[in-house]
Parts: structure tokens; C-alpha cells; sequence
């Protein structure tokens, strides 16, 4: 142990001076050339924006709520990513052909359909 003190003093002694002079062309570099300026606040107002993938019924039903739920906030943008534009609902039984099929844009006014 007592054999790596001195390369410890060194280090320490090395770290301090090169502590010192970074510290001195900072203050060498501020007094010549003035301040550095404040960083300018960005222009762009932050949004949110909130994206639900996949429009099934739980998207479609997450996309309604938060519609509803978020209307009167400008500042939160929706979007709906989903496949096709119609809904499909197949009835109690598969085989059958009874099928609907339902345009997804007028349940969702403020949400923007993205597929």
C-alpha cells in the first residue's frame, strides 16, 4: 500500500493543477471576450402528442375516451395509427355472413386517422 501513495500524491497533484488551469483560461477567456449568452428558448411551443396503434375496438375505444376526456386542450394532438379505414364486426357467429363494416372517421372527430 505504501508503495502507491507517491504515484497517488502525483495524480492527486496532476488533477489539481490541470483543474487550476482550466479554471484560469475560463476566466481568461470570459474577461476578453465578454459572457457567454444565455441559450435563446426555443420558438416551437412543445405539444403533446399521443399515438394509439392499432384501431380494434380497444383503440378505438382508448381514441374515444381520451377524446372525450382531452377536448377542450389544444396544446395534445391524437392519432389513430390503424390498417385499413373500415371497422369490421363479425357477428355472434363466424360462419355466418353477416358482416358490418364501419367507417372509423365520424366516431372520432378530433382524432386524426393516420393508415
Amino acid at each position: 500500500m505504501r508503495q502507491h501513495f507517491p504515484a497517488l500524491v502525483g495524480w492527486v497533484v496532476y488533477g489539481a493543477l490541470l483543474g487550476i488551469i482550466s479554471q484560469a483560461l475560463q476566466d481568461g477567456a470570459e474577461y476578453f471576450f465578454g459572457p457567454e449568452p444565455a441559450p435563446k428558448a426555443p420558438a416551437v411551443s412543445v405539444n403533446k402528442r399521443i399515438v394509439i396503434l392499432g384501431g380494434g375496438f380497444a383503440g378505438m375505444h382508448a381514441a374515444e375516451c381520451l377524446e372525450e376526456t382531452l377536448r377542450g386542450d389544444a396544446s395534445i394532438s391524437l392519432t389513430l395509427v390503424v390498417q385499413t379505414e373500415l371497422m369490421f364486426c363479425v357477428g355472434p357467429r363466424h360462419r355466418s355472413r353477416r358482416c358490418c363494416r364501419h367507417p372509423r372517421r365520424p366516431y372520432l372527430r378530433s382524432v386524426g386517422v393516420f393508415g
